[in-house]
């Protein structure tokens, strides 16, 4: 499995965590919580200043595992999670010699 690179993670990168609670209220008024699932999954909008050679491995990492798992690792607990690219995969802004790059990732 392929480690997603290690670029600086700027003001701006999030983290959401999903999660797939329903709460209803019952015939009595009583609330009921429902999962499917065991936990919470992370989403990450992450934000890199890249210039023209981090932009294309970037670029280059991403045609090769855009349908793939790879190994990302957070900035705030700098522990490895397995993700795959979201929806929204990678926006680039150009810049005159710096690019604006937000990366959809999800983990799996």
């Amino acid at each position: 499995m392929a480690d997603y690179p290690a670029f600086p993670q700027i003001v701006g990168s999030a983290v959401v965590y999903r999660d797939d609670r329903q709460v209803v209220r019952d015939t009595s008024g009583a609330s009921r919580v429902a999962s499917f699932y065991a936990a919470p999954v992370k989403e990450f909008n992450v934000v890199h200043k890249l210039d023209a050679t981090d932009l294309a491995t970037l670029r280059a990492f991403y045609l090769a595992n855009r349908n793939a798992t790879f190994n990302f690792t957070w900035c705030e607990d700098a522990l490895p999670t397995v993700c795959v690219f979201g929806q929204r995969g990678v926006s680039v802004r150009v810049g005159a010699i710096h690019h604006d790059v937000t990366v959809d990732i999800i983990e799996a």
